[in-house]
């Protein structure tokens, strides 16, 4: 009620107000890891997919999105570019619950950063080793040893 006074922005949790953001976001992906190309067709089967742009971390474009990164932070994590203001690692996946079905943003809005930030870091060093590796062109270990 207070918000609606203030013509402020409501709580994450009310359900007539989701999804809070309407503005377009980019998300940088590894294209070449299973887990982030899996979750980007979950993220495109999203009612707000449309206001989502999905771009492979080793496309030009993507690069000339975040050119003063360094190549490690670049490749070791998601990035959401939204109204040119980046946010990679946990921070994207929070800017990206902003976007989410209400019930994966109430499970955002519940996770404190000093969980989120480790988690994250933890799974997104593993994510080759538990979930694969995708190859083009059969340039993979797979393929080498076959």
């Amino acid at each position: 009620i207070v918000a609606g006074l203030r013509k402020a922005e409501g709580p994450r949790w009310w359900p007539s107000l989701w999804p809070r953001s309407g503005t377009r976001v980019a998300v940088l992906y590894d294209s070449h890891c299973v887990l982030c190309t899996r979750s980007k067709a979950k993220l495109e089967k999203w009612r707000t997919a449309p206001l989502m742009s999905f771009l492979p971390l080793d496309s030009p474009e993507a690069r000339s999105l975040v050119p003063d990164l360094d190549e490690k932070r670049y490749q070791g994590a998601m990035h959401v570019v939204e109204e040119g203001k980046i946010h990679s690692a946990h921070e994207g996946w929070f800017r990206l619950m902003n976007l989410a079905p209400l019930p994966l943003a109430l499970l955002a809005w519940m996770t404190p950063s000093f969980v989120a930030r480790p988690l994250y870091a933890w799974v997104a060093r593993n994510r080759y080793r538990w979930f694969g590796k995708l190859c083009e062109a059969g340039t993979c270990r797979a393929h080498v040893r076959a």
